[in-house]
């Protein structure tokens, strides 16, 4: 057996296993559960950057403490989006590598993973910018609050 064939072999074989793994519907936690190690650090990082954005955002807005942290939640308004879309780019990459490496064109029960992995990626990225686009019109109607009354 040629090293060749054993690599299409390989890449058939873990096509045909998300058939078995997703008898039931997909869910946001087997999305994330099943991604690849770049995809799930991607979401686990846009997710902690907007936990963290909202903590930040939150502070900022008690009363007494204006400073620091602005520029953290406007700049995830671009970053979010921008790693999301990023991701989901090369999630969509390595999804057409291997369907470019298998003889037989898989189904699109087994393609279909890959897609929910893509969406997620994009709708994380899109709602990480929306959340700093809201929090950053509330910092900023806070400092125009604070320097009005000045």
């Amino acid at each position: 057996m040629s090293p060749r064939s054993t690599c299409l072999g390989l890449a058939a074989a873990l096509l045909v296993v998300p058939t078995v793994t997703y008898a039931t519907p997909l869910s946001l936690t087997d999305v994330a559960a099943n991604a690849a190690p770049v995809q799930q650090l991607l979401m686990l990082g846009i997710a902690i950057a907007t936990l963290a954005a909202i903590i930040i955002s939150v502070f900022k807005l008690l009363p007494g403490r204006l400073s620091g942290g602005s520029a953290f939640v406007s700049s995830l308004r671009f970053a979010g989006p921008v790693a999301g879309i990023l991701g989901a780019a090369y999630a969509a990459w390595r999804m057409c590598i291997g369907i470019a490496t298998v003889p037989d064109t898989p189904s699109l029960k087994v393609l279909a993973p890959g897609f929910a992995e893509i969406a997620t990626l994009i709708a994380l990225g899109a709602l990480s910018g929306i959340i700093a686009i809201v929090l950053t019109w509330a910092i900023e109607a806070r400092i125009d609050r604070q320097v009005l009354a000045e």
